[in-house]
């Protein structure tokens, strides 16, 4: 006896009508009927009838087989799924090279939510300077770089999001009581600036002379808390990504100020090797960092 003969018996028993039994299964009237016909023959005992009024009624035979049939059907489609799911499941490793700024504030709530959902996959997080992060991208040494300002050219882009960038200033500086600030007012402000070779750095210079807005660099520095303890200090001010000073704004050590007429974006994206495939591992994940924008330390 086959899984699709119980079917068809199943729903026979269910719709009570041979006509639409095979509608159901995509079969005429007649092979429904060559069905029970051979069930019948199997069990040796007769499992439909009609009754005077040629409604079709099970014997009791038949609904001792419908009944154990449901159960087989049921336990049937349940195996199917659990195939398909299983054929579905990808696992791997996913090695990602980031720049530090985006690994800690932007990659921890991407990392649960696609751990949880892909367990079998390893993800192999390497923390890097944007020059080195480059090359491993280049190189093959990693999968994918989380980077700043991404550019196109030996690498495929995929946009992530962009980031807001706001001033970071200590509790003593003149706009610490102000919630925002007019790009002129940045003019011979000393500042701490991320490097002046690197993407976050070009892109805010960028942004700064577009503005109209010359400044006044007194350091350079590669690392975003390293930054903030300078600012906390009294060193000077920074522009930074707004989501990495919560913790700072929370506790008083630093205060968020806009930059009211000029809008101050980081761009956020994914990178690799032009021309590279991609596994289906390296697909979700990058896939769940499109989803959580804003990220989450």
């Amino acid at each position: 006896m086959q899984i699709d003969a119980l079917k068809m018996f199943c729903d026979l028993a269910e719709g009570g009508s041979f006509t639409k039994a095979g509608e159901k299964n995509g079969v005429t009237q007649s092979a429904v009927s060559q069905q029970v016909a051979s069930m019948e023959k199997y069990f040796g005992c007769s499992l439909v009838k009609r009754d005077p009024k040629r409604r079709l009624r099970l014997t009791r035979e038949g609904e001792a087989v419908y009944e154990h049939g449901k159960r087989i059907l049921n336990a049937y489609a349940a195996a199917l799924r659990n195939v398909e799911a299983m054929k579905e499941a990808i696992s791997g490793t996913v090695s990602v090279a980031t720049i530090y700024s985006i690994g800690v504030y932007k990659l921890p709530r991407a990392l649960r939510i696609f751990m949880k959902a892909h367990p079998s996959v390893r993800v192999e997080l390497n923390y890097r300077a944007w020059n080195e992060l480059l090359e491993e991208v280049k190189s093959n040494a990693v999968d994918i770089g989380l980077v700043a300002h991404p550019q196109r050219g030996e690498f495929e882009v995929v946009p992530i999001e962009e980031e807001t960038l706001v001033l970071g200033v200590y509790p003593g500086h003149t706009f610490a009581k102000l919630t925002s600030v007019k790009a002129k007012d940045l003019h011979r402000q000393r500042f701490i600036m991320f490097p002046s070779r690197s993407p976050t750095g070009k892109g805010i210079e960028r942004q700064l002379r577009h503005a109209g807005v010359k400044v006044q660099p007194v350091m350079e520095i590669q690392n975003v808390d390293t930054i903030k303890r300078a600012v906390e200090i009294g060193a000077g001010i920074a522009i930074l990504p707004k989501n990495v000073m919560g913790a700072e704004v929370e506790s008083g050590t630093l205060m968020q100020v806009e930059i009211s007429d000029v809008e101050m974006k980081r761009p956020i994206g994914v990178i690799y090797k032009k021309g590279k495939r991609l596994s289906p591992p390296i697909r979700k994940f990058i896939e769940v960092l499109k989803g959580t924008k804003g990220g989450e330390k």
